[in-house]
């Protein structure tokens, strides 16, 4: 099938992440473009300056506060022809990847969403390893190198699917499928505290089936 999972906004361009094979022009006009496109956020015409050649599904895009990043999640292997597993950096205008960010995860996986605050990433998925350190489903990274801070490091024994932090910026909130977190009862949906990642107990929420959207 095709599917658009992720769209955000930069300046004057649309950026449309998901599993699809190019866009159609008015005229219905074929045009190659996988999984990651943009569009002029005025007129909805296709910009064919952002090129990146991403390789799978893409599941979460991810502006840079000063909208100089580009950050994309899902669960391709190869961007721009070289290998980079569910996480990379673009260049917003050409879609060209950025130079010293580097942050993999394990084959197979798939980072189902991105949370940007300030110059640290918070990266959520089905993953065990990023950047090659053995940090499961959630991980906080910087956002310049990609680099893992092994500071934080909650546990979930399941999936996330959905992350989202509130203006105020001291907590994370969390939705997937887990029921644990960090030894403790937790029915898909919790907060955690920032900078610290350790488990809000002020926030006691319980879903019976698994949190898509925050």
């Amino acid at each position: 099938g095709t599917y658009v999972y992720d769209i955000t906004r930069i300046g004057d361009r649309i950026y449309v992440g998901g599993l699809f094979s190019g866009v159609f022009s008015p005229q219905s006009v074929a045009t190659s473009q996988p999984n990651l496109v943009a569009f002029d956020a005025n007129t909805g015409v296709y910009d064919p300056t952002f090129a990146p050649s991403l390789d799978g599904l893409v599941q979460s895009v991810e502006p840079s506060a000063d909208g100089s990043v580009l950050y994309v999640g899902g669960a391709f292997t190869n961007v721009n022809g070289a290998v980079n597993r569910g996480v990379t950096a673009l260049d917003p205008v050409t879609g060209a990847t950025i130079a010293g960010f580097s942050a993999s995860i394990d084959p197979g996986r798939t980072v189902h969403d991105i949370e940007v605050d300030g110059n640290d990433l918070y990266i959520g998925g089905d993953f065990f390893t990023i950047g090659g350190v053995n940090n499961p489903r959630i991980a906080r990274i910087d956002a310049t190198t990609g680099a893992v801070d092994v500071a934080f490091r909650p546990a979930p024994n399941n999936l996330i699917l959905d992350m989202s932090i509130p203006p105020a910026g001291d907590r994370l909130y969390i939705g997937g499928t887990f029921d644990e977190l960090d030894g403790v009862a937790s029915k898909k949906m919790v907060a955690l505290s920032l900078p610290s990642g350790a488990l809000d107990p002020t926030f006691e929420h319980a879903f019976n089936a698994r949190v898509r959207a925050i």
